[in-house]
């Protein structure tokens, strides 16, 4: 059941939701108008929307912090894109600065939506704003618009790749990253988006040795020669 469902229905019956219930319905809440139209579409297409960012933690019913997330579609068809004035119009009042940001008007909230008005491999941004590093740790977040288990999944080191191959810092993701997301409750489905940082040098992908190219496998990038 999406979340909105529940927590609409939790309105109208006066039930209390479970917290992390609440937590997932909140957020999407902050996002999205109730009678948008735009993810019944993505998930007839086979789509799953997903919000990434480690500001996610932070964001509560008011959203009065400042925070920056992004809007992934897991789309490689690119078929999304076509229904651009469909996701504008489901979101809540909102400016989209320069193409690529969604400025909510009452919330804090910045959502950069490069990946569904355009469905690029690359998302350009500043990938650090994806990121906190705290004890050692190189992490961010994600949470699913469908997930049986309504959580905030944490994503870690192994599951991004920088300038070399494993990210373990802030700095190795500045100008270019990979995240592999794993989608829940499928073991076997998984999905790598890259971001760029708009100044970022050239650079040129690691794959595994003697594999076929993968747009779901970079192993990580190396620098360009001068």
């Amino acid at each position: 059941m999406p979340s909105l469902t529940g927590k609409f229905a939790a309105e109208a019956f006066k039930f209390t939701l479970e917290p992390r219930y609440k937590r997932h319905s909140s957020i999407w809440d902050l996002i999205l108008k109730p009678d948008e139209v735009w993810t019944p579409l993505a998930v007839e297409m086979g789509l799953l929307p997903f919000l990434v960012g480690c500001d996610l933690h932070k964001i509560k019913d008011q959203a009065t912090e400042p925070a920056f997330i992004v809007l992934l579609t897991g789309d490689k068809t690119g078929n999304i894109r076509q229904h651009r004035d469909k996701l504008l119009s489901s979101l809540r009042p909102h400016e989209l600065r320069n193409g690529q940001e969604i400025v909510f008007k009452n919330s804090n909230i910045v959502m950069n939506v490069v990946d569904a008005l355009y469905s690029t491999f690359f998302t350009t941004l500043d990938p650090k704003k994806l990121f906190s590093y705290e004890e050692g740790k190189l992490q961010s977040a994600c949470l699913y618009w469908k997930d049986k288990e309504y959580a905030l999944h944490v994503i870690e080191t192994g599951d991004i790749v920088g300038i070399g191959w494993q990210a373990p810092t802030l700095e190795s993701v500045s100008h270019i990253c990979g995240i592999t997301f794993r989608v829940p409750n499928k073991v076997l489905l998984c999905y790598q988006k890259c971001f760029v940082h708009p100044k970022c040098p050239p650079a040129y992908p690691i794959y595994p040795s003697g594999g076929i190219y993968d747009r779901n496998n970079t192993l990580g990038w190396q620098w360009g020669e001068d």
